[in-house]
């Protein structure tokens, strides 16, 4: 009975591994198919504002009174952007989607803003997309009420 137990729980990482990368796929094509749509239609604002990723991001994501925040930005090799997570909501319903172009990235949470590495890291090379559930995410870091600042840093890989 243990031993189908923990192939149970084995088969459940490789079928969560097996979407997360499926999730990725469809995230990396979405956003190649608005760069190409922003590049085509650069003179024409009204038709490019429809391929911007938050604009199709809020038309699909249902209203169920959660929300969607994102935050974008460049950073330069070795720079950090603090985010706080205060307010968010880390259940196993929102996602945590983040994509590193370029440069790898290292994230890791932290007691105040700016501040030095108090929970785990974690960390992609270039080109990559990761998406966790936000209760997974929030425990991969150790996102809780003492860790509130998650940290991202351009590693410059």
């Amino acid at each position: 009975m243990y031993g189908s137990f923990k192939d149970a729980q084995q088969d459940s990482h490789e079928q969560t591994d097996a979407k997360i990368e499926a999730n990725n796929a469809i995230y990396r094509e979405g956003r190649a198919m608005m760069e190409d749509g922003k590049r085509i239609f650069r003179k024409n604002a009204a038709v490019r504002d429809r391929f911007v990723w938050e604009r199709v991001v809020e038309l699909v994501t249902p209203s169920t009174g959660g929300s969607t925040v994102v935050r974008e930005g460049d950073l330069a090799a070795g720079a950090i952007k603090n985010i706080s997570t205060t307010g968010l909501e880390m259940t196993a319903n929102s996602m945590v989607t983040m994509e590193a172009s370029g440069s790898g990235m290292r994230f890791y949470s932290s007691s105040v803003e700016g501040g030095a590495q108090t929970g785990r890291s974690g960390g992609c090379g270039g080109s990559a997309v990761l998406e966790y559930s936000a209760m997974e995410f929030g425990e991969l870091l150790q996102l809780n009420e003492m860790n509130q600042f998650l940290n991202v840093q351009n590693t410059g890989d």
